[in-house]
């Protein structure tokens, strides 16, 4: 019987991304190196037998309609090609038709188009940086900029609006950085979700009276509710790339993933009974929904050809290969990151000690602004500057206590601040 999913399906026309190119491609591989095509692969996925992301899920059933109406599997393919919406894709499904139909070398021709897969997800992720710092140097300059206004204001400009205004472009910067930076795989939905909540309500630090302290208290509850959950993911993955690993390595050697399953031993609870339930030969396709997006796809591409195939070095090959480039980027984001947080703690002195040093001179001229008013925008820009670096870095509010103990510092020094 088909497996159900409830996940929704991709929309048509969307373009395949590189990771879910590759993701897709390494599973084929892993077909190929059992001697089984395109056309089976595609038909397990469709009747739920094999566990895809959600492009192919779609693409796979595009296939099983099409197949019906065409009058051989390549016919279909090419045929789906046309439908894809997305140029790198139609151009392997031709190109994969028409070698299965001619030399039949379709192992060989699916790692080229790997490693051209590969090589197109390194420049890409390459870009990534160059983009993920000039968004964050365009926020500073903005924030920069409104910090500027509030405390040295222009006639008729509020110091709400202006604050509020900090929120709002920081909130922005963070997801342009969270769509530049998805191909690293980083943090996880929770973490996302979490920081943009966190960043959302900085508001009512600006907008209520007694705000800094609520919104104090509410980062503190997330950070202690939310930080063993997601140290427990971070630590999911590690255990997982081990395994990458282990595998990489027993499998070069000859021994099959079977039985790198019976040497390796895992400390994570749902690791232990994902190693369980494949080696009593089920299904583990709803067990990997529940492990961080990095982990998943490893685990996907190494466990679902097991009944498929009984050579998997190349496949273990070609995950680490990808991996590698995930970890390369990481690298990248996390050195930016970590000068970005240190970048950070110049918005709140930037405003005390502007405020401190003007506000005698906008006193005499009429315009007063309250030091609690200035600890609110000063609040508001170092918690949004800080949050963004962390998630940029990698390291997150959430999985690191030291990063969490500098955030709550930092923030109750603010609120401490002494009043004139």
């Amino acid at each position: 019987m088909p497996r159900l999913t409830k996940k929704p399906l991709s929309k048509p026309g969307r373009s395949i991304s590189e990771i879910e190119l590759m993701d897709f491609l390494t599973l084929l591989l892993a077909f190929e190196t059992g001697g089984l095509r395109l056309p089976r692969l595609l038909e397990e996925v469709a009747e739920g037998r094999v566990e895809a992301g959600d492009y192919v899920r779609g693409l796979a059933l595009k296939y099983k309609a099409l197949e019906r109406t065409a009058l051989d599997d390549y016919t279909a393919l090419r045929k789906l090609a046309d439908s894809t919406g997305s140029a790198w894709l139609a151009d392997f499904l031709r190109g994969y038709s028409e070698v299965a139909t001619t030399s039949g070398e379709t192992a060989r021709f699916v790692e080229s188009y790997l490693e051209k897969t590969s090589l197109s997800l390194r420049m890409k992720l390459e870009n990534m940086l160059k983009l993920v710092e000039g968004v964050y140097e365009g926020l500073m300059l903005a924030v920069f900029g409104l910090i500027a206004l509030t405390v040295v204001p222009l006639p008729g400009m509020s110091t709400m609006f202006l604050s509020t205004a900090v929120v709002m472009v920081a909130i922005l910067s963070y997801l342009i950085v969270l769509k530049i930076s998805d191909n690293a795989l980083t943090l996880s939905r929770l973490e996302h979700f979490a920081s943009v909540a966190l960043m959302g309500s900085t508001l009512v630090a600006i907008l209520v009276k007694g705000g800094l302290l609520l919104h104090f208290t509410l980062v503190l509850a997330t950070v202690i509710l939310l930080t063993p959950r997601v140290r427990r993911l971070v630590e999911v993955e590690r255990d997982v790339l081990g395994f990458l690993e282990e595998a990489f390595s027993m499998t070069r050697h000859g021994v099959t993933l079977d039985q790198v399953l019976h040497y390796v031993e895992f400390e994570d609870k749902s690791l232990k009974l994902l190693k369980k339930t494949l080696l009593l030969g089920h299904e583990p396709c709803s067990l990997l929904n529940a492990f961080p997006a990095l982990a998943r796809m490893v685990l996907r591409n190494l466990t679902t050809p097991l009944k498929y195939t009984s050579h998997h070095e190349k496949v273990s090959s070609h995950v680490l290969k990808f991996v590698e480039l995930v970890s390369g980027a990481r690298v990248g984001l996390r050195k930016k990151g970590l000068t970005y947080m240190v970048y950070s703690f110049i918005f709140p002195a930037t405003v005390f000690i502007t405020y401190f040093l003007v506000h005698p001179m906008t006193a005499v001229a009429g315009y007063v602004i309250s030091i609690q008013e200035a600890k609110a925008i000063a609040y508001a820009a170092f918690f949004n500057t800080y949050l963004l670096a962390t998630n940029i870095s990698g390291v997150g509010l959430f999985r690191s206590w030291k990063t969490s103990l500098i955030c709550i510092g930092a923030l109750s020094a603010i609120i401490l601040f002494p009043s004139l």
